[in-house]
């Protein structure tokens, strides 16, 4: 074998190499790259979208799964879609008032689930949106105590917000907003 030869060989894997990094499927008679599905958060199945955003249809399916699942981990994905989908959408009253029942519901479920979480994805336990969105939730309808006793959940579960404060400075804001509202 000549170095032409050898180099023409190292250039062909490279660029299959490539190809196959980037998900794109090459063939000769396939033109385009196929493309993905969306997940369907009920059964990661495939199943492809025609808005690639959740619906109030989807919304109803996940409810549905959710009375119907008894297994926890597959009760906090669930949970995790209904409380996404009703904080994004939370300007609307009903959708408001699903989140907070949900979320309320999930943050009851997670002290029990935890290890199993922890288990399944390390720190990203950490990040867990629940209780920094109810805790907005709470502080937008004034229940600032509330909003309180959240953020102290949250803290005992080693739960973080995201901010430099934590939800100690969380909890400080809302105590401060509490007592000015008293007086």
């Amino acid at each position: 074998m000549n170095w032409l030869s050898t180099s023409s060989i190292v250039v062909f894997f490279g660029i299959l190499y490539w190809l196959c990094k980037k998900g794109i499927h090459a063939s000769v008679d396939q033109k385009e790259p196929q493309k993905k599905a969306a997940l369907d958060p009920i059964s990661d199945s495939p199943r492809i979208r025609d808005e690639g955003k959740p619906s109030s249809g989807d919304l109803a399916k996940w409810i549905a799964a959710l009375t119907n699942t008894t297994d926890p981990l597959e009760r906090h994905r669930l949970l995790q879609c209904i409380l996404e989908f009703t904080y994004k959408n939370r300007k609307k009253e009903e959708h408001r008032e699903s989140f907070r029942t949900y979320a309320r519901m999930h943050a009851k479920e997670l002290p029990g689930i935890m290890p199993a979480l922890v288990s399944q994805i390390g720190d990203g336990v950490k990040k867990i949106a629940t209780f920094k969105q109810l805790a907005i939730v709470l502080e937008e309808d004034g229940a600032f105590e509330e909003g309180i006793q959240v953020c102290r959940e949250a803290i005992a579960l080693g739960i973080e917000d995201g901010t430099k404060t934590r939800f100690q400075g969380r909890a400080a804001r809302l105590q401060k907003k509490n007592k000015s509202k008293l007086f």
